[in-house]
C-alpha cells in the first residue's frame, strides 16, 4: 500500500469515526431521553423490576444471537464475497439468515409455553404478582427475536461494505417509537405501555433495515444448504454461543441475586448497567465496529504485521478517549445519575444507589471493550474456541465474587464483581492474542498508557478544585445548576486533558491536530 493510500485510509478512519461518534451522541441522547421517561413513570418499583426481567432474557438472548452474527457473517461473508463474487455471498447470506430465523421461531415458541418457568429460572426471589407479571410482559416481548436477528444480518452485510452510519441511524427507530408509545399510552396500560412500545419499533426497524441492505445484498440467489461457508459457520458457532452466552450468564447472575435483595435493586442494576453502555457504545464501541472488517479483510491475506499494527493503534485510540471520559464521569456520577432520572417516582435515595453502581460498571465498560478487539482478532481467524474459554473464567470470577461481595456490598457488590471479572478476563485474553495469534507491541502501549494516566489523573486533580471552589460559591438546588456545573466540569476537564497530551507529547493527538489543520 503506497503512502498516498495509507493517508486516504487514516482520513477515512478519522471521518468516519466522527461521523459515528457523532451520530452515536444523538442516538444515545434518543437511549436516554428513553430511560429518562421509563424511570419517570415506572421508577425501581416492583413494575419496573418486572419489565427489567421480562425484556432481559429476550436480551440476553439476542445479545448472544447479535454477537454471534457479526462474528460469523463479517469474516464469512467477506471472504465469500472478494474470493467467490458476489452471487455465492448472496446465497451464504441468504441461507444463513434462513436457518438463524428457523432456529429464533423455535426459541420463540418453546418460550411462550415456558415464559412462567423462566422467570422463576431467572429470578426466583420474585413474589408471586411480580412474578406473574414478568411472565406476562415476556409474552409480549420475546417476539422482538424474530425482528432482532434479521436486522443484525443486515447490520453485518453493511459493515463489510463499509456502511456504518445508515445502520446506527435506523437503531434510533426503536427508542424514537418507545419513548412516544410510554408518554401517550403508560397511563392506560401501565407496564405494558413498554412491552408493546418496544415490539412495535423493533417490527417498523427491521422492515427499513431490510430495505436499506437490498442496495447491497438482494437476497434472491436461493438457498444452498450444502455450502461450505455453513460448515465452517456452525463449528464457529458452537464455542461462540457458549462463549457469548456465558458473558450474559453475568448479568443473568446479577439479576439472579439481585432478585433477593431489597425491592428495585434489579432496576437498579438495569438503570445503571443501560447507561453505562450508552456512554461505551458513543465513545468506545465505534473503534471496535470500524475495525472488524479490517481485521477480518487482513488477516483472510494473512497480512500479520499490519494486522499487529491496527490492532496496537486500535487499542491507543480506546485508551486515549476512555480513560478521560471515565475518570470524568465517575468524578461526576451523581451529576449525571440525577440529570438522566431523578424525576418523578426517582428519588435522591435511588441516585445514590444507581450512582455507586454506574461507576464500577464504567471502568468495566473500558475493559471490556479492550477484551472485545481481542475476540475480534480471533474471530478474524475464525477461531472462536479461544474466546470461549476466556469467557467460561469469567463467569466463574463473576459468580464467586458475587458470594463474596454481596453479602458486605448489596447491589454495588454486583457491580464490583463485574469490574473485577472484566479486569482478569481482559488481561488473560491480551495475554492469548500474543502467544497465539499476532505480535503484540507492548513496549509502544505502555509508552501511552502512563502518559495517558498521568493526564487524567491531573485533570481530576484540576476538577476536584474546581468542585471545591464552584461549590463555595454557588449551591446545586435545581437540575439546570447541575446541568451547568456538569457542563463547565466536563468542558474544563477536556481542557486540561487535552493540554496534558500536548505537553506530553502524545503522538495520536498531534496526528489529529495536524489533520484537522490539513484540512
Amino acid at each position: 500500500m503506497g503512502i498516498s493510500n495509507k493517508m486516504k485510509e487514516k482520513k477515512w478512519f478519522i471521518r468516519q469515526g466522527l461521523l459515528l461518534s457523532l451520530l452515536s451522541i444523538i442516538l444515545a441522547f434518543v437511549s436516554f431521553i428513553k430511560e429518562a421517561v421509563f424511570a419517570n413513570f415506572f421508577g425501581i418499583t416492583s413494575a419496573a423490576d418486572a419489565y427489567t426481567i421480562a425484556i432481559q432474557i429476550p436480551e440476553i438472548f439476542f445479545a448472544v444471537v447479535w454477537e454471534s452474527i457479526n462474528a460469523i457473517i463479517i469474516p464469512l461473508y467477506t471472504q465469500k464475497y472478494f474470493k467467490n463474487g458476489e452471487k455465492f455471498a448472496s446465497a451464504f447470506s441468504l441461507t444463513f439468515l434462513f436457518l438463524i430465523l428457523l432456529g429464533t421461531l423455535g426459541f420463540i415458541f418453546c418460550g411462550e409455553f415456558l415464559s412462567s418457568y423462566l422467570i422463576y429460572a431467572f429470578s426466583p426471589g420474585l413474589n408471586l404478582a411480580t412474578h406473574n407479571l414478568a411472565a406476562s410482559l415476556l409474552r409480549w416481548t420475546l417476539p422482538i427475536l424474530f425482528f432482532e436477528a434479521i436486522i443484525r444480518v443486515c447490520v453485518g452485510i453493511a459493515n463489510v461494505h463499509k456502511k456504518f452510519a445508515i445502520p446506527k441511524i435506523i437503531n434510533c427507530i426503536r427508542n424514537t417509537i418507545f419513548i412516544i408509545f410510554v408518554i401517550l399510552f403508560s397511563n392506560k396500560f401501565g407496564i405494558y405501555a413498554a412491552a408493546y412500545a418496544i415490539l412495535c419499533g423493533l417490527f417498523i426497524e427491521c422492515i427499513v433495515a431490510f430495505f436499506y441492505t437490498r442496495k447491497f445484498e438482494k437476497f434472491n440467489n436461493g438457498i444452498n444448504l450444502r455450502d461450505d461457508a455453513l460448515k465452517t459457520s456452525f463449528k464457529m458457532a458452537v464455542p461462540l454461543l457458549i462463549g457469548i452466552g456465558t458473558n450474559e450468564v453475568n448479568q443473568l447472575f446479577d439479576k439472579f441475586i439481585a432478585s433477593f435483595l431489597n425491592s428495585g435493586s434489579i432496576a437498579s442494576l438495569s438503570y445503571a448497567s443501560k447507561l453505562s453502555s450508552m456512554f461505551q457504545t458513543v465513545f468506545l464501541a465505534n473503534i471496535v465496529t470500524i475495525m472488524y472488517p479490517t481485521y477480518s479483510m487482513l488477516a483472510a491475506e494473512n497480512k500479520k504485521d499490519e494486522l499487529n499494527n491496527k490492532f496496537v493503534d486500535s487499542i491507543i485510540a480506546t485508551l486515549l478517549i476512555g480513560i478521560p471520559i471515565i475518570i470524568g464521569c465517575i468524578f461526576l456520577r451523581e451529576e449525571i445519575i440525577t440529570i438522566a432520572f431523578k424525576r418523578g417516582n426517582f428519588d435522591l435515595h435511588a441516585v445514590k444507589i444507581v450512582s455507586n453502581i454506574f461507576a464500577f460498571y464504567l471502568i468495566a465498560c473500558l475493559f471490556t471493550t479492550l477484551r472485545v478487539m481481542c475476540v475480534k482478532i480471533f474471530t478474524s481467524f475464525c477461531d472462536t474456541k479461544t474466546p470461549m474459554y476466556n469467557s467460561i473464567i469469567g463467569v466463574v470470577i463473576n459468580i464467586v465474587l458475587n458470594l463474596i461481595l454481596t453479602p458486605f456490598l448489596g447491589a454495588v457488590g454486583l457491580a464490583a464483581a463485574s469490574m473485577i471479572s472484566s479486569i482478569i478476563t481482559c488481561i488473560l485474553m491480551f495475554l492469548s492474542v500474543k502467544s497465539m495469534v499476532i505480535k503484540i507491541d507492548y513496549i509502544k502501549i505502555f509508552k501511552y498508557v502512563y502518559k495517558i494516566l498521568l493526564s487524567g489523573l491531573f485533570m481530576l486533580l484540576v476538577l476536584f478544585v474546581l468542585r471545591y471552589y464552584y461549590l463555595k460559591l454557588f449551591i446545586l438546588n435545581n437540575s439546570l445548576k447541575i446541568v451547568v456545573y456538569s457542563l463547565i466540569v466536563a468542558l474544563v476537564g477536556c481542557i486540561i486533558y487535552m493540554i496534558n497530551l500536548t505537553f506530553m507529547r502524545v503522538i495520536s493527538m498531534k496526528t489529529i491536530i495536524n489533520h484537522f489543520a490539513k484540512e
